[in-house]
């Protein structure tokens, strides 16, 4: 898995975190015994939408610190997906 994908993930798992208001740990238990993301946020009364929407609005400062931290070039930013 290379960095821009283990931002991604980690992104994933912190905006469940947030929207379910627990623990980093606790998203990670349940992906650990299988569930997916949509899973965990559905399972715990939170919203997919609300999830997907808070990294959406997250992605530029996501891919400006992968620049920052030489993770990712300028040109790879271009070439993105958005």
């Amino acid at each position: 898995m290379g960095h821009g994908e283990q931002c991604t993930v980690r992104g994933v798992i912190l905006a469940a975190a947030v929207e379910l208001e627990v623990n980093v740990a606790e998203v990670i238990n349940y992906l650990n015994h299988g569930y997916t993301s949509a899973e965990i946020i559905r399972d715990n009364d939170g919203s997919v939408t609300k999830v997907v929407g808070t990294l959406v609005v997250q992605q530029p400062d996501r891919l400006q610190w992968a620049v920052h931290e030489d993770l990712m070039s300028r040109h790879q930013i271009r070439d993105h997906p958005k």
